[in-house]
């Protein structure tokens, strides 16, 4: 995490500390060579722990490390450096004033070479910017007075932020008005800030704050959105789908109720009123509809049918009545029950 922490005081002027991973380039050019070399570069620095790695890079197609960084404030310095043949090379430079510096010793292609880098560093302490001084150019090695640049920054502040729907996207139906859906924001920190507050949006419409919230959310699809506000005033926003549906059809209950308000399943004589009760896990008020009653007649050997000569009506024995609906919810579901009615 990159973080701005102290000043030091060196020759009237203030060095900022830092520290955090960084991207920037290498570039090279050898008097002799037409064309420079530029390498893409990224590593770590701490200024507390006067710490800074560059990770392997390239210089004119060649792979190449900096086996040795020694950070360095303002200051003249003198470094020795041992080769593989054992013989000693000598090097002394000087870090200019406000500036930020470093001995670096690369090695690439079985050549050791030494160098000195000063950069000027941005007021928020991001940006690294290569400081043009004699001591940049390569002592050692076939690629002996070359001039060397580095320039890299930190990332800027930033705080992203990231939705996830507990139990999926999709959810049943549980109740009346849709489903209570669960959601959780994570948010992966850059810089020396903090997360203020997160905002949740349900189809563009604010509904409340915090990490790890809830809604009811009504049948169809529907987009959430957190936003993150960070403490310096940047914001990140991660927006999901949540699909609400309702795959459960409506229950029926059809009832035979006498005069005296009692549910029955059987009746000899007297009115009996047919109630329909539908329900439903999303619907308060189901429809029935086409409600119909049939008689049911069991018939033996022996049995009359009688016709009536003007009217056509036919006579059976009947022994109950059979009634049928089918109740809809607010979905499309339907469901188809019946009853029987015993004639006693």
């Amino acid at each position: 995490m990159i973080k701005t922490i102290t000043f030091i005081l060196l020759s009237l002027t203030f060095i900022p500390s830092y520290a955090g991973e960084f991207t920037g380039s290498l570039t090279l050019k050898h008097p002799s060579y037409f064309f420079g070399s530029s390498s893409e570069i990224s590593g770590n620095i701490d200024v507390i722990s006067d710490s800074l790695s560059i990770n392997t890079f390239s210089i004119y197609g060649t792979a190449a490390n900096a086996t040795i960084i020694e950070l360095l404030q303002p200051g003249t310095y003198t470094r020795d450096h041992t080769l593989a043949s054992g013989a000693t090379i000598s090097r002394t430079g000087t870090i200019p004033a406000g500036n930020l510096g470093a001995y670096i010793v690369i090695e690439s292609n079985s050549n050791s070479y030494q160098v000195y880098a000063a950069w000027t560093v941005s007021q928020d302490s991001k940006i690294f910017t290569n400081v043009r001084l004699a001591e940049n150019t390569l002592i050692g090695g076939t690629l002996n007075g070359s001039v060397m640049s580095i320039n890299y920054a930190l990332p800027a502040d930033a705080a992203t932020v990231s939705v996830s729907i507990v139990d999926g996207s999709t959810h049943e139906c549980s109740q009346v008005g849709g489903a209570m859906v669960s959601f959780n924001a994570s948010s992966t920190l850059i810089g020396d800030i903090q997360v203020d507050r997160i905002d949740w949006d349900l189809d563009g419409t604010f509904f409340t704050s915090g990490v790890n919230v809830s809604k009811l959310i009504s049948l169809g699809t529907h987009t959430v959105t957190a936003t993150s506000t960070a403490s310096n005033g940047t914001q990140d926003s991660d927006t999901v789908t949540v699909i609400v549906r309702d795959t459960t059809p409506p229950l029926l209950d059809i009832l035979f109720v006498d005069e005296l308000g009692n549910s029955v399943t059987s009746a000899s004589a007297g009115d009996v009123k047919i109630e329909f009760n539908a329900t439903d896990i999303c619907d308060p008020a189901p429809i029935v509809t086409n409600g119909s009653a049939a008689p049911v007649m069991n018939t033996f050997d022996g049995d009359i049918i009688s016709i009536d000569s003007q009217s056509g009506a036919v006579s059976l024995p009947t022994s109950a009545v059979r009634v049928t609906a089918t109740a809809r919810d607010i979905s499309g579901r339907t469901s188809t029950s019946s009853s029987l009615l015993n004639f006693e």
